[in-house]
């Protein structure tokens, strides 16, 4: 019964998911005959505890962190205000359907591209998480109108309930979910796009900047723990964007 119990627990199955997966890592780091291909885990985690212990490590990470969730936010304010604008006008949802359709097409590295032309790799990844959150944001908030109930809003149309009184009593409760949704859906892209950003702009002081460093100086355990960093806090800025939801 005990054993069953063990079996039957989600945190053992996943240490030990994570077990294999780092002692699969250690046999393909074995089997190179240099290790600057792939760095072993305990080369890795050596060069993590040294990066923790260093105050460039959480310059980095802020400088990165901060750039990303104000790109969230932009692209949620501005996506949720489209949607809203869509919905009540047909002529700006024409207008804003191509810039949308643009915007989901275009890759993330030719975006980095065009902006560097324009503006400095300063602010380069809030400008990246911007447009590439936008489009999930405008288009799944837009898509909840159309599953309202309709008997709601039926009922709201009998008794003329002025449109901000709708949206405040009617439409917000309704609406929730699918918000959250685009919102745990951008995060995910925006968090991605932006450190993307960092390493082709070359950002100053931010994590991209350090996997291109790592890169160019051939330092495969620094670049293994950059990794496994963005793994954890991309991992905790979902997090934390799901206890502020809630």
């Amino acid at each position: 019964m005990k054993n069953s119990t063990i079996w039957e627990n989600k945190n053992f199955k996943k240490f030990l998911a994570l077990g294999f997966w780092i002692i699969l890592w250690q046999i393909l780091s074995a089997s190179m005959a240099e290790e600057i291909l792939i760095a072993s885990p305990l080369s890795t985690f050596s060069r993590l505890i040294e990066l923790i212990a260093s105050k460039d490590y959480w310059l980095s990470i802020f400088n990165s962190f901060w750039k990303i969730f104000f790109g969230l936010f932009l692209a949620l304010s501005l996506g949720l205000i489209f949607a809203v604008l869509a919905f009540r006008f047909d002529f700006f949802r024409t207008i804003i359907s191509l810039p949308i359709s643009f915007l989901k097409s275009v890759p993330v590295a030719a975006f980095v591209i065009v902006l560097l032309f324009w503006i400095s790799s300063r602010n380069l990844s809030i400008y990246i998480g911007f447009f590439m959150g936008l489009p999930i944001i405008y288009e799944n908030t837009y898509a909840g109108f159309f599953q309202l109930d309709k008997k709601l809003v039926e009922m709201a149309d009998s008794f003329k309930v002025p449109f901000k009184k709708r949206l405040a009593y009617l439409y917000r409760h309704q609406l929730l979910n699918f918000f959250k949704t685009a919102i745990i859906s951008a995060s995910g892209l925006i968090f991605k796009a932006g450190i993307a950003a960092e390493l082709i702009g070359l950002q100053a002081n931010s994590i991209g900047e350090k996997l291109y460093s790592a890169k160019i100086y051939l330092d495969s355990p620094d670049l293994f723990a950059w990794i496994i960093s963005i793994l954890f806090f991309s991992m905790v800025f979902e997090k934390f964007l799901k206890w502020i939801l809630r």
